[in-house]
């Protein structure tokens, strides 16, 4: 146990054992848990600046063929892709940090 004073306050720091490691059954269990999720992109909200395209990971975000009422070509959510155990939503929530209109929404499932 290691001793350290910061802004006047004694804190405590215990060194984790790295040797430990957890059990086999629930190291299998973080292995297959994967993250998944999908988002939803108000089509007329979005002016087509297309930096939700940019930045998603797995290219799950295209252009849509059709315009919005302001006349704009939307993003648009395209979950349906060659392997879709390769391509699927992570949920990073990176298209919704990056969309300056705020027209998207993420679901964690």
């Amino acid at each position: 146990m290691h001793k350290c004073l910061q802004n006047d306050i004694m804190v405590r720091y215990i060194p984790f054992p790295h040797s430990v490691k957890p059990p086999v059954e629930s190291r299998a269990l973080m292995i297959k848990k994967k993250k998944t999720g999908r988002i939803s992109i108000d089509s007329e909200l979005c002016k087509g600046c297309y930096l939700c395209i940019s930045v998603c990971p797995n290219q799950l975000i295209v252009v849509s063929d059709t315009l919005n009422q302001k006349g704009y070509y939307p993003a648009k959510f395209s979950q349906s892709g060659s392997n879709p155990e390769d391509r699927t939503c992570t949920a990073c929530a990176l298209c919704a940090l990056m969309c300056p209109d705020v027209a998207i929404e993420v679901y964690r499932e």
